[in-house]
Protein backbone atom coordinates (compact mmCIF):
# COMPACT_ATOMS: atom_id res chain seq x y z
CA UNK A 1 0.00 0.00 0.00
CA UNK A 2 0.81 3.60 -0.55
CA UNK A 3 -0.14 4.78 2.69
CA UNK A 4 2.10 4.88 5.76
CA UNK A 5 1.29 3.42 8.97
CA UNK A 6 0.41 5.49 12.09
CA UNK A 7 3.32 3.94 14.33
CA UNK A 8 6.08 4.74 11.22
CA UNK A 9 4.78 8.70 11.08
CA UNK A 10 4.97 9.09 14.81
CA UNK A 11 8.59 7.39 14.31
CA UNK A 12 9.50 10.14 11.74
CA UNK A 13 7.98 12.71 13.42
CA UNK A 14 9.94 11.92 16.36
CA UNK A 15 13.37 11.84 14.55
CA UNK A 16 12.50 15.29 12.65
CA UNK A 17 11.68 17.12 16.10
CA UNK A 18 15.28 16.19 17.14
CA UNK A 19 16.69 17.65 13.97
CA UNK A 20 18.31 21.32 14.41
CA UNK A 21 17.02 22.45 11.12
CA UNK A 22 13.04 22.00 12.13
CA UNK A 23 13.60 23.80 14.60
CA UNK A 24 15.03 26.46 12.11
CA UNK A 25 12.33 26.32 10.00
CA UNK A 26 9.81 26.92 13.06
CA UNK A 27 11.17 29.84 13.86
CA UNK A 28 11.32 31.13 10.86
CA UNK A 29 7.41 29.96 10.19
CA UNK A 30 6.44 31.20 14.05
CA UNK A 31 8.43 34.78 13.18
CA UNK A 32 6.29 35.44 9.45
CA UNK A 33 3.16 34.08 11.24
CA UNK A 34 3.50 36.94 14.15
CA UNK A 35 4.97 39.81 11.71
CA UNK A 36 1.69 39.31 9.06
CA UNK A 37 -0.95 39.48 12.64
CA UNK A 38 0.91 42.40 13.84
CA UNK A 39 0.62 43.94 10.37
CA UNK A 40 -2.81 42.51 10.06
CA UNK A 41 -3.98 44.41 13.64
CA UNK A 42 -2.21 47.75 12.91
CA UNK A 43 -4.07 48.09 9.61
CA UNK A 44 -7.04 46.34 10.29
CA UNK A 45 -7.71 47.40 13.71
CA UNK A 46 -8.03 51.54 12.64
CA UNK A 47 -9.93 50.72 9.20
CA UNK A 48 -12.10 49.43 11.10
CA UNK A 49 -12.27 51.78 13.66
CA UNK A 50 -12.57 54.24 10.88
CA UNK A 51 -15.19 52.71 9.09
CA UNK A 52 -17.83 52.59 12.47
CA UNK A 53 -16.92 56.84 12.68
CA UNK A 54 -16.76 57.85 9.38
CA UNK A 55 -19.57 56.35 6.88
CA UNK A 56 -17.54 58.29 3.84
CA UNK A 57 -14.68 55.98 4.74
CA UNK A 58 -16.81 53.27 5.44
CA UNK A 59 -18.32 53.68 1.82
CA UNK A 60 -14.59 53.77 0.47
CA UNK A 61 -13.24 50.72 1.91
CA UNK A 62 -16.37 49.21 1.06
CA UNK A 63 -16.36 50.00 -2.49
CA UNK A 64 -12.37 48.94 -2.64
CA UNK A 65 -12.97 45.40 -0.67
CA UNK A 66 -16.50 44.71 -2.12
CA UNK A 67 -15.22 42.56 -5.05
CA UNK A 68 -12.40 40.24 -2.98
CA UNK A 69 -15.90 38.94 -0.90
Amino acid sequence: MFISSPIEIAQAAVLMVQEISFWENMKVSGCEFIAGFVLAILIGIPIGVLSGWDSNFNAVVNLSFQDYM
